[in-house]
């Protein structure tokens, strides 16, 4: 089985070195087209083998990750043979992870979220409330990207503090399978009545942090 960091191929977006072992991330793929990243997973030889796969892409906006042209819930069918390829190369139960900044905040983000998980059905399709921060020059590991709330504008803004990974699990992470959102990032949380997650039957929590007991499908890796 293999995880795969795949930035793309624009500006700012991170240095990142092909191997770093233990970095949770086998491989680091940069790619131009989704349609170029399946032929280079293939080329590899990992082909239906991928669980994760973490695509490193400007979203500046909610609902907007930015590849060869932008990527929304309205332009998916646009993607349609990128999305076919990947569709052959992760496995039944995979997590796509966009490292895409704000991309998955509010309506806008769940749109696209819930769009892509009946598009890849089966796959947990996770996006982000806040602002990933990326060293701008030095060779990062797969995976390395910090969480940042502030958004600080520029290649040159300090490091968030304090400094905490980016990842699937943490705090302003939105995940969507088949079509739903299934786990709300801590700040839109906050905002729904009675602290509720995204559990249908959910009472209501004290903390936003809070997630209903043994809901959240699709947790494993």
């Amino acid at each position: 089985m293999a995880t795969v960091w795949a930035p793309h191929r624009s500006p700012n977006v991170g240095n990142w070195v092909d191997r770093a072992y233990g970095s949770g991330w086998s491989a680091t793929i940069r790619f131009d087209t989704l349609d170029d990243l399946a032929v280079h997973m293939n080329e590899r030889g990992l082909g239906g083998t991928v669980t994760a796969l973490g695509i490193v892409a400007h979203g500046d906006r909610p609902g907007v990750v930015q590849l060869d042209h932008a990527l929304t819930a309205t332009s998916i069918p646009s993607f349609s043979t990128g999305f076919d390829a990947l569709d052959r190369c992760l496995t039944q139960q995979a997590k796509l992870v966009f490292f895409s900044c704000i991309a998955g905040k509010d309506s806008e983000g769940s749109g696209l979220l819930m769009a892509l998980s009946t598009r890849l059905r089966g796959r947990a399709i996770i996006g982000f409330e806040v602002f990933g921060w990326v060293a701008a020059n030095v060779p990062s590991d797969p995976g390395q990207m910090l969480e940042d709330p502030f958004g600080w504008p520029g290649p040159n803004a300090p490091a968030p503090k304090p400094a905490v990974i980016m990842t699937p699990w943490g705090k302003f992470a939105k995940w969507a399978l088949e079509g739903r959102i299934i786990r709300y990032p801590v700040l839109e949380q906050s905002g729904r009545p009675n602290k509720k997650c995204a559990n249908p039957a959910c009472p209501g929590h004290s903390n936003a942090l809070h997630q209903c007991s043994r809901w959240f499908p699709g947790c494993e890796w």
